[in-house]
């Protein structure tokens, strides 16, 4: 039986205030990716103080949103975050935003935090079903 992840797990829009609980889970997914797809990850920075760099700069642009999830009994673990970015297809005259980013720690794979943060993103965009 799979367990509704919404009881035990909490989804936060990141900002400012939050890049220090974010940082170690973006740091582990730099380094799982970059252990699986290194050659695409050649030039980025591991180092400490440049990922809080980036992650302040995609907090402080509305070109992009971060989501993280915490377990609710230990609100200092994420469990996993998304990052979308915003965009304006060539030719388009509305904005469209897509998932940039999506990970879930191993040990938390599996309980619907990766559906979870999906559904708060798509929550987050506006539709419109106007061409």
């Amino acid at each position: 039986m799979k367990t509704n992840a919404s009881e035990f797990y909490a989804i936060t829009r990141t900002d400012r205030d939050h890049l220090d609980a974010l940082l170690p889970i973006y740091q582990e997914f730099l380094v799982y990716y970059h252990d699986r797809y290194g050659h695409l990850l050649r030039g980025i920075a591991l180092e400490e103080n440049q990922i809080l760099e980036y992650l302040r700069t995609q907090c402080d642009t509305d070109q992009s949103v971060i989501f993280f999830a915490t377990l609710k009994a230990t609100p200092q673990l994420p469990a996993g975050f998304l990052m979308m970015s915003r965009g304006c297809p060539a030719g388009k005259h509305r904005t469209t935003w897509a998932i940039k980013n999506l990970f879930v720690t191993p040990a938390q794979r599996g309980k619907g935090i990766a559906s979870r943060l999906v559904g708060e993103a798509l929550d987050y965009c506006p539709v419109s079903y106007t061409h």
